[in-house]
């Protein structure tokens, strides 16, 4: 769905089902979003201000397979991400293709991705550490790795997941690495640590083995 959004020259708002229904309402009406694209089930909670459209319904099968005749602009809205809220109503940041794309071909250059690589979904679509995730994949031919939360919350299923999945590139927090420890499989390569300060003695152990 986010790739017939981009293609289709819209912008993507990603919204997270757990949160309470409430401040998904108020990101919806204060962004002007048009269209939800989301599950049948919960289509009832938001139908009211939004229209819904249940992704599993759809019959794309009268749908052409050709690329849209469209060109986009660098300055044009790619994806709104909104803030946690914490400090009064949650405030949405809207990021532009260009600054996107400079995100992720900086990436590529600096990591050395390129379409060998397995990179792990591990952020959430409505934090911005996602978008990094996401896009660096599908831009450069690469596997995106999808991991559900009941995984994530448990280490051991964890590690052995990623090693099954032979994992190349694992962007996570600091807290979460420390919880997991550093006995990777082989096929990992590069771990970006991010989101919060990092221990330097941990830091120091994972640079002997990886693009850190």
């Amino acid at each position: 769905s986010l790739l017939g959004i981009m293609k289709a020259g819209g912008a993507y708002l990603p919204l997270d089902r757990t949160q309470p229904r409430e401040r998904n309402m108020v990101i919806l009406e204060e962004s002007g979003c048009r269209l939800l694209l989301t599950e049948a089930g919960l289509c009832d909670r938001y139908g009211s201000v939004v229209e819904c459209v249940s992704i599993r319904s759809l019959d794309l099968s009268g749908c052409p397979s050709t690329a849209v005749d469209l060109v986009l602009s660098p300055s044009q809205r790619a994806y709104v991400i909104y803030t946690s809220g914490s400090t009064g109503l949650p405030k949405g940041v809207e990021i532009v293709h260009a600054t996107l794309l400079n995100l992720i071909v900086s990436q590529t250059q600096e990591l050395n991705i390129s379409a060998h690589d397995r990179v792990l979904q591990f952020a959430n679509l409505v934090f911005d550490a996602s978008v990094e995730q996401l896009w660096l994949a599908l831009a450069n031919g690469a596997r995106s790795v999808l991991v559900s939360r009941d995984i994530i919350l448990d280490q051991g299923a964890f590690m052995r997941y990623i090693a099954t999945k032979k994992v190349t590139y694992l962007d996570i927090t600091p807290t979460y690495l420390e919880s997991i420890g550093t006995g990777f499989h082989p096929e990992l390569r590069c771990i970006v640590i991010a989101g919060e300060e990092c221990n330097v003695a941990l830091v120091n152990e994972l640079y002997d083995k990886y693009i850190v």
